[in-house]
């Protein structure tokens, strides 16, 4: 069993409002009217399921999180419920698991899914992204397409190897409020558009199974204007060195020409350039704006 050991801090919260996203609010806030609805098992205590909320009215400790009935078998899952149906872009998971380093070593979340629903907490669920977390690492933010859901459930299909439990801090679900309508509309009126619909495991240029869609798009727009050629751009935020953002850059773009030219599009009408950290679309000190700066652009050629 776990031991149960509280030392007890000034309350903290892993949102990204302490000034950094005071024009963002938090949809996982249970002062807002998110609720957890549903879940596949959950210790208690200090390791209740409520801990994937932000929510004040919990003392937190050095050791809150989210934590697993002992031998409970993957997947395991939380399901949120909003007060109404929202729209969101941008989920915020925080995976610094304080017993990590007290003698449960690779009992953080590993590997997670999201689904979103506007049906019901038990029903319509449509898979938005999975990918890997990193262990030991807080405000590990995805940028997705925007959805828009009253019911969010998290699936975590895997852990760092602990055999027994899973943890899984809290988390954020934000609405920058950017809309795009179609690639099409949008390079036409702009010569460009930031692709968020792709996805990547965090420091990765494999491109995820949940990009489909918007690969598919840009086929389908090339496709439809022949005579259109196009750069394939990869940005990345300034976290790391500017050798490697700079390599990841590239080899995101190129990823994604490889993809495009698997559903029929020539080589000669795409190019592609990555430029690292070094054309920002959004604030650097911010974990949203890092979020917005991690984007695949795909440009019209003059």
């Amino acid at each position: 069993m776990k031991y149960f050991f509280i030392v007890i801090l000034s309350f903290f919260s892993f949102n990204l409002v302490v000034g950094q996203t005071t024009n963002y609010e938090n949809l996982f806030d249970y002062e807002k009217g998110a609720r957890v609805v549903a879940f596949s098992s959950n210790y208690g205590s200090v390791w209740d399921v409520e801990y994937v909320l932000e929510n004040p009215q919990y003392e937190r400790s050095d050791v809150s999180a989210w934590c697993t009935e002992q031998n409970a078998p993957f997947p395991h899952f939380v399901t949120i419920e909003f007060s109404k149906v929202e729209w969101l872009n941008i989920i915020d998971f925080n995976n610094a698991i304080p017993d990590e380093s007290g003698g449960w070593e690779g009992i953080s979340a590993k590997d997670v899914e999201v689904y979103v629903s506007t049906t019901s907490k038990d029903a319509g669920f449509t898979k938005v992204v999975n990918f890997r977390l990193e262990c030991n690492k807080d405000h590990q933010i995805v940028k997705i397409t925007p959805v828009q859901a009253k019911w969010v459930k998290i699936v975590i299909t895997s852990n760092y190897g602990h055999e027994e439990y899973t943890e899984f801090a809290q988390i954020g679900a934000y609405d920058d409020k950017q809309r795009q309508t179609s690639i099409s509309e949008e390079i036409e009126k702009n010569g460009f558009i930031n692709l968020y619909g792709l996805y990547f495991d965090f420091g990765s240029d494999v491109i995820k199974p949940e990009s489909a869609s918007a690969i598919e798009q840009v086929v389908e727009y090339l496709k439809n204007n022949p005579t259109v050629k196009i750069i394939i751009e990869g940005h990345t935020d300034n976290i790391g060195s500017v050798t490697a953002n700079q390599t990841l850059s590239e080899k995101r773009a190129i990823a994604v020409k490889n993809e495009i030219m698997k559903k029929g599009i020539g080589a000669e009408r795409l190019l592609t350039a990555g430029f690292g950290a070094k054309q920002p679309i959004s604030d650097n000190n911010t974990e949203i704006g890092r979020a917005q700066n991690r984007r695949v652009t795909i440009r019209k050629q003059n």
